[in-house]
């Protein structure tokens, strides 16, 4: 038995009879993990800290056999999933995408690194540009690009790390906006690979 800290990022959250929980997060160190909560329904308090869209840093119990949290405390507020509901039901999906893919306990720290600083940058106006960059990068992590030679696919990743969102307001005039239909034919072209 022992304890860890590290962040994490809320992917899911199951409330279970007797005000108890099971909370999914994505963690720095551990990756993908499910923790449970005991008595989570009864603190209006605990359930207002522990919410989507923050940075969470938490405090594991590691049992014999499973996974308790002991202590939440919110390090930082994603604000811009606030703005409206299009950014808001587009961030809901990036965390399903997150569930799919991620193993459990297996840990991505570049993913967990992009997907810290895609929520921290998120603007609702650069919806569809992030949506891009997102889908891109998860299906980096999930190998669907080729490595060997130059092809569209690694054009389009190379020149979204490069324009990252976090500065592409000052270079959206380097992609023409007729460009998008192209790249989401890539990426939907990418997808059928994997579904």
């Amino acid at each position: 038995m022992r304890e860890s800290k590290t962040l994490g990022i809320l992917l899911r959250k199951t409330l279970l009879g007797n005000d108890d929980a099971l909370l999914e997060f994505f963690t720095k160190d551990l990756g993908r993990v499910t923790l449970g909560v005991r008595k989570f329904g009864r603190s209006k308090k605990r359930m207002a800290e522990i919410d989507f869209f923050r940075l969470l840093e938490i405090e594991i119990f590691e049992g014999r056999n499973n996974k308790s949290l002991k202590d939440a405390t919110c390090t930082q507020v994603f604000h811009g999933f606030e703005k409206n509901w299009r950014i808001n039901k587009l961030g809901f999906e990036w965390l399903a995408r997150l569930r799919e893919i991620l193993p459990e306990e297996k840990t991505a720290p570049n993913l967990f690194r992009m997907t810290h600083e895609l929520f921290a940058g998120v603007k609702a106006e650069d919806a569809d540009w992030l949506d891009l960059y997102f889908r891109v990068k998860i299906l980096s992590y999930q190998g669907a690009l080729p490595s060997s030679s130059k092809s569209e696919e690694e054009e389009i990743l190379s020149f979204l790390e490069q324009n990252d969102f976090q500065t592409f307001e000052k270079n959206k005039s380097h992609l023409p906006a007729a460009e998008i239909p192209r790249i989401q034919k890539v990426l939907e072209k990418m997808e059928e690979v994997l579904y």
